[in-house]
């Protein structure tokens, strides 16, 4: 769907294109991790991307023009699945987040996630146990922990596994209605008559 070879290394975002989900910090960690690395390193973000906010970035000079082979844009796509399962990392780079489902799908794909520490929930379960949380805001740090994960095979699938393990138990929809039944027999029980 995206146009790559299979060996290319993939990091992938989810989400509307506007700066509270800080395309800018990852067109930032895209940039520095391709002008570090000989491989090229493809960074895709899905989702629409608002126009006046991809015109500041032009002005600021953070949207290059054209768009460098390394990062695509197809915007929105209804169904994300084939992405989590292709990507090699999630990088989930809002300046805040309280708990995003893109996060859960790709810990389900088994897909470490690399976030801003103190962001939200899915930073904190990428600091836990689904990848990294870097110290907030600092592209650098970001690009590092992405770089480390690339190149580390085994830690990349170990982390992926424990992601996967972390929704099937904790955040499953059956690990949900099972708590949704206790909390409603809690109810009943305290209920009069």
């Amino acid at each position: 769907m995206l146009g790559l070879p299979c060996d290319r290394p993939f990091v992938l975002a989810v989400g509307s294109g506007v700066e509270r989900k800080g395309l800018d910090f990852f067109l930032a960690v895209a940039r520095i991790l391709n002008e570090r690395r000989s491989r090229p390193t493809v960074f895709a973000w899905i989702g629409d991307v608002d126009e006046r906010y991809r015109s500041q970035l032009a002005e600021r000079g953070l949207w290059p023009d054209p768009l460098p082979d390394y990062l695509r844009f197809p915007g929105y796509v209804p169904d994300t699945a084939a992405f989590h399962r292709a990507a090699d990392v999630f990088a989930l780079t809002s300046r805040e987040d309280p708990f995003p489902n893109v996060v859960l799908e790709s810990m389900d794909a088994g897909v470490p996630v690399v976030a801003f520490a103190g962001t939200g929930g899915g930073a904190r379960l990428a600091g836990a146990v689904a990848g990294r949380a870097v110290p907030s805001f600092d592209v650098e740090a970001y690009a590092d922990a992405v770089e480390a994960l690339l190149d580390d095979q085994e830690a990349r699938r170990a982390t992926g596994a424990l992601a996967a393990r972390t929704v099937d138990e904790r955040y499953s929809f059956e690990a949900y209605a099972g708590r949704l039944l206790g909390m409603l027999a809690e109810v009943s029980v305290d209920e009069p008559g």
